[in-house]
C-alpha cells in the first residue's frame, strides 16, 4: 500500500464551503422568487448536513491522527452500526 496517493488530493478549504453555501443562496433566491417554497427547506438541510460533515470530519481526523488501527477499526464499526439503526 502507497503511503500517498499517486494524484494530488485538493486540500478543501471553508472558501469552498462558502462557495457551495452561495450556490444553496442562489438556489433559494429562485426558489423565492418563483414561489416555489423550497428555499427554506434547502437552506436547513444545507446546515444539517454542514454541521454534520464537520462534526464527522472533525472525529476522524482526530481518530486518524491517532496511528491506532484498533481505535479507527473501533470507531468505523460504530458508524456502521449507528448507520445500521438509523435504516430501520
Amino acid at each position: 500500500m502507497d503511503p500517498y496517493p499517486a494524484t494530488p488530493v485538493p486540500d478543501l478549504q471553508w472558501s469552498h464551503v462558502l462557495f457551495s453555501l452561495a450556490f444553496v443562496g442562489v438556489n433559494s433566491f429562485i426558489s423565492w422568487s418563483l414561489h416555489l417554497h423550497v428555499g427554506t427547506s434547502l437552506v436547513i438541510a444545507a446546515g444539517c448536513c454542514m454541521v454534520q460533515l464537520t462534526l464527522v470530519a472533525t472525529t476522524l481526523q482526530h481518530v486518524f491522527s491517532t496511528k491506532n488501527s484498533i481505535t479507527v477499526v473501533g470507531i468505523a464499526g460504530m458508524f456502521l452500526l449507528v448507520g445500521r439503526g438509523q435504516q430501520l
